[in-house]
């Protein structure tokens, strides 16, 4: 009996291991997830403290219960930087705007050396800009706010900014580890790990590191269902 149920446990991982990994699109309303061969493309929001969106495309592959993701550059919709020249080299002059091109405040502005060390803070006014006194020693900017795709950018004193900032997160050239479950014969359920997962020298260590930190903060999994369609991107 002790087999019977041990073998019924392992048999869905096993199924993955043998190659019947998924394959097209699964949804759980807005949320999605597109695998074809070992390229995916997410956006999918709701995981724990996990308020906005997080989108992101790249490769994948499963390793036991472990859906990793190789992020590349994203080709959907992202925080993008205008600029033209200043007026004066004197004044460090951002602008920001959102999705819809409106004045966007409240956003927090890092100025930083060429070590990343913050020289000065600053918080986008009612009219979405910072303006603040030059300082020599600033070579870098970082940008966020709640809910946006934030930026990070080497700063040049001749430039004035304009940076158009998106409603999700754009997940980028970083490593994103899920928990997968198969779900029945065509649904799967996901629990976010981390979304920027570092294996180190021993991965099966920094897997199972990763999962229990997660149970740790009691992640809840999302349960996603196939959807019997040619393609999609819900970006």
């Amino acid at each position: 009996m002790r087999k019977i149920l041990l073998l019924l446990l392992i048999l869905p991982f096993a199924l993955f291991l043998f190659g019947n990994e998924p394959d097209g699109s699964y949804k759980n309303q807005n949320d999605s997830v597109y695998f074809s061969g070992d390229k995916i493309i997410f956006s999918l929001s709701g995981f724990g403290a996990l308020s906005n969106k997080m989108v992101g495309e790249g490769t994948f592959e499963i390793n036991d219960r472990y859906l990793i993701i190789n992020t590349g550059e994203y080709s959907g919709s992202k925080s993008t930087i205008n600029t033209q020249p200043t007026e004066s080299n004197k004044t460090v002059s951002i602008r920001f705007l959102n999705d819809d091109g409106f004045a966007l405040p409240g956003v927090l502005v890092e100025l930083l050396s060429s070590s990343n060390k913050i020289i000065q803070r600053a918080v986008s006014d009612e009219m979405g800009r910072i303006d603040k006194s030059f300082n020599e020693k600033i070579n870098n900017v970082k940008v966020s706010l709640m809910g946006y795709d934030g930026l990070d950018f080497r700063y040049d004193n001749s430039l004035d900014y304009t940076i158009n900032m998106i409603k999700n997160k754009v997940i980028e050239n970083k490593v994103v580890l899920f928990e997968i479950k198969p779900d029945g014969e065509d649904s799967i359920t996901l629990t976010l790990l981390s979304e920027d997962f570092k294996a180190g020298k021993d991965l099966k260590k920094a897997l199972e590191k990763s999962y229990q930190k997660a149970l740790k903060t009691n992640r809840l999994g999302k349960r996603f269902k196939k959807e019997y369609i040619s393609v999609f991107y819900n970006r």
